[in-house]
């Protein structure tokens, strides 16, 4: 019976549109594991500079600007101070490489 599924998991996307029961989130594990939050101290390697003269680095599809004094290929660890969308600003704590 099961070859002639079209999908593989128990659960497919028409019973959670339909279902009156709310998504369960999965839990951190499975998710990114550098997350980009105000706040929140990430390693990132630059690999570009902004016409402001910038550090610009990016970390699961956001583009983070570094304040400091980085260059292309330095490898920082930086702290989140503020985020836009998928953009954020980020100060230099210190540089690893």
């Amino acid at each position: 019976m099961t070859k002639y599924r079209d999908h593989k998991e128990v659960y497919t996307r028409d019973y959670s549109r339909w279902s009156v029961y709310p998504k369960i989130p999965k839990p951190d594990e499975f998710g990114p594991h550098n997350k980009v939050y105000l706040g929140a101290v990430v390693t990132l390697e630059i690999s570009d500079i902004d016409e402001k003269g910038r550090g610009v680095g990016l970390i699961n599809k956001i583009k983070i600007h570094v304040n400091g004094g980085c260059t292309v290929g330095d490898k920082v660890k930086v702290k989140i101070i503020e985020k836009r969308g998928e953009e954020a600003l980020a100060d230099l704590l210190e540089v690893l490489k």
